[in-house]
Parts: C-alpha cells; sequence; structure tokens
C-alpha cells in the first residue's frame, strides 16, 4: 500500500501518518520501494529537461549573436 500511495503521489507524511509512523523515516527504509518504471520515467524527464535548457541557452546564444 504504501508503495502504490507513493507512486500516486500522495505525500509521504500522510502515508507514514496511514501507517501509524509519526514521521517518514521508517516508511522510506522499509515500505517504499522504488518501481523500476518510475525511476525510468524519472531519468528521462531530466534529460528531457537538460535538452530543453540547452536549447534555450544555445538560443538566446544566436540571438545574442
Amino acid at each position: 500500500m504504501a508503495s502504490l500511495m507513493h507512486a500516486l503521489g500522495v505525500p509521504p507524511k500522510v502515508i507514514a501518518s496511514r501507517l501509524g509512523h509519526a514521521d517518514t523515516q521508517v516508511l522510506f527504509e522499509h515500505y517504499v520501494k522504488e518501481f523500476e518504471a518510475q525511476d525510468r520515467e524519472a531519468a528521462a524527464a531530466l534529460e528531457d529537461a537538460l535538452r530543453r535548457a540547452r536549447g534555450t541557452r544555445m538560443g538566446h546564444a544566436e540571438a545574442d549573436a
């Protein structure tokens, strides 16, 4: 349940509370497991953001020339 709620974007503090924990430390140490697909999506999103940022900087440099 904790991993699914985490994947759905439920705030960690809310998940921990529903499990009866006072803080999120136990939650992340024992319950929440990263899904491989989420890891791949995060890497792809970061790569996309970096490519866009690079393109934006290049666009500004060309406009200034």
